[in-house]
């Protein structure tokens, strides 16, 4: 065990300046090095800070309020209302410790709102990683379920039934959220009160460069039917001042889903990313069909799509596999222990934030060191490798490379709930702590 080697670490790690949160902020994948010189710092601290200033004004300016380097008579968007329930305001999404995602639950706060987890699969011969989520079973039965209704209600009020679908699976996490299921019935995330109900939860918010933890209130149904209905009321109806600000989700307004999923990036939802997630479940699930006049019949069985890249390790799509444990859906640390337990590898479900594994790791008896093997936790303390700046962050080691390059996968570092790969080179993997789990 390399007990002083942390200890060092973590004391070093409070005289380190701020960083950028996980969000597209990872070592670059070919070429990672350090110079732990004064002015690299600083000249990395002031380019972090600027990607931070960068990533919310470019959202605001784009979708919300107008940029902090604009004058303030310059006009906003047309889809900039400031009343919009679903998105939060420019002073919700500040830099700072109370908005950093926290990986570890916290009883005395509200529980975090769970969603669907994207997958991109390792990367390809040209370098590319695509986005794909595993076909779930559940995820079919939850389709079959609300399809009747949403269809009906879709062609009703000229809507594509597809997209209100999709974004129920994504919402919703196919129904298995806490927010979605009684006595809470909420299918879209849909924030503020329904009659004078509604329900407290955390959730996360994305500008595409950080990611921000928000508490909110969020409409509370008697059933799933009303929340389908309320969803097709605000899609049709707007938001007060902006009756029409979801117009061009409407099918006579956009000639096909993917035109109707784009207008509701920045309007419906912060996540730069929300229209390819919608894209791809459409296209996954074959929603499309939902569209057509008659209602389309229900999904049988599909197959499931393997990787093509890490065929030669023993690779298998993400699940989650382990208990119940003290980490918040989709974080980090939540992602490595259900990805350890796919693997038949246990860690303690305890283990705090990302920042506190190697000591904790240590005090609980795991074996702690800078040599990678297979299906290790990998641990990046608060700003290390451009980790958050609060909390640190959390890895799976899926391949060690006969050079001594490792082959990882995360949450959240290229894109809000998205499970992504890269590979860290020999020198930069030697700087990191390795925690080995116990045999299940």
């Amino acid at each position: 065990m390399k007990s002083n080697y942390v200890v060092r670490i973590l004391i070093a790690t409070a005289l380190v300046a701020p960083s950028f949160s996980p969000v597209d902020a990872y070592a670059t994948t070919k070429s990672n090095s350090t110079d732990d010189t004064a002015d690299t710092k600083s000249e990395a601290n002031t380019s972090n800070e600027t990607q931070q200033t960068e990533g919310m004004d470019a959202f605001f300016k784009k979708y919300g309020e107008t940029s902090q380097e604009h004058d303030d008579t310059e006009k906003s968007h047309p889809n900039n209302d400031k009343n919009n329930p679903q998105l939060p305001s420019k002073d919700a999404l500040t830099s700072s410790r109370e908005h950093a995602p926290q990986q570890s639950s916290d009883s005395s706060k509200h529980a975090t709102r769970q969603t669907t987890i994207f997958e991109k699969q390792p990367e390809e011969a040209n370098g590319q990683q695509r986005l794909s989520i595993i076909e779930d079973p559940e995820t079919r039965a939850f389709i079959n379920r609300i399809a009747p209704d949403a269809h009906e209600i879709a062609e009703n009020e000229g809507l594509y039934a597809s997209i209100m679908i999709a974004q129920a699976i994504l919402e919703s996490d196919s129904g298995r959220s806490d927010l979605s299921k009684a006595p809470n019935y909420n299918l879209f995330g849909m924030k503020g009160a329904y009659h004078g109900a509604s329900v407290p939860f955390q959730t996360l918010e994305s500008d595409g460069k950080q990611m921000y933890q928000i508490n909110a209130d969020f409409r509370k149904y008697p059933d799933n039917k009303a929340s389908l209905d309320d969803y097709a009321t605000l899609i049709k109806n707007g938001i007060d001042g902006h009756p029409t600000i979801y117009k061009d989700a409407w099918k006579s307004q956009s000639s096909d889903y993917r035109k109707a999923a784009k207008a509701l990036v920045g309007t419906y939802a912060t996540d730069p990313d929300y229209d390819q997630k919608l894209i791809h479940l459409i296209e996954t699930y074959d929603l499309s069909r939902y569209d057509n006049p008659e209602l389309a019949s229900p999904l049988s069985e599909g197959s499931v799509q393997k990787p093509d890249a890490l065929k030669n390790v023993n690779f298998q799509p993400f699940r989650v596999a382990g208990e119940s444990a003290n980490y918040p859906q989709g974080q980090c640390t939540w992602y490595v222990y259900h990805r350890m337990a796919q693997y038949n590898v246990h860690i303690a479900k305890d283990m705090g934030n990302a920042s506190d594994w190697s000591y904790n790791a240590l005090t609980k008896g795991y074996k702690v060191t800078d040599t990678p093997e297979p299906h290790n936790a990998i641990v990046f303390q608060p700003n290390q490798l451009g980790a958050d700046r609060y909390y640190g962050h959390v890895a799976f080691v899926e391949k060690v490379n006969d050079d001594g390059s490792i082959v990882i996968s995360e949450t959240n570092v290229k894109g809000l709930g998205v499970i992504s790969y890269r590979t860290i080179d020999a020198n930069t993997a030697k700087q990191l702590d390795y925690i080995t789990g116990q045999p299940r």
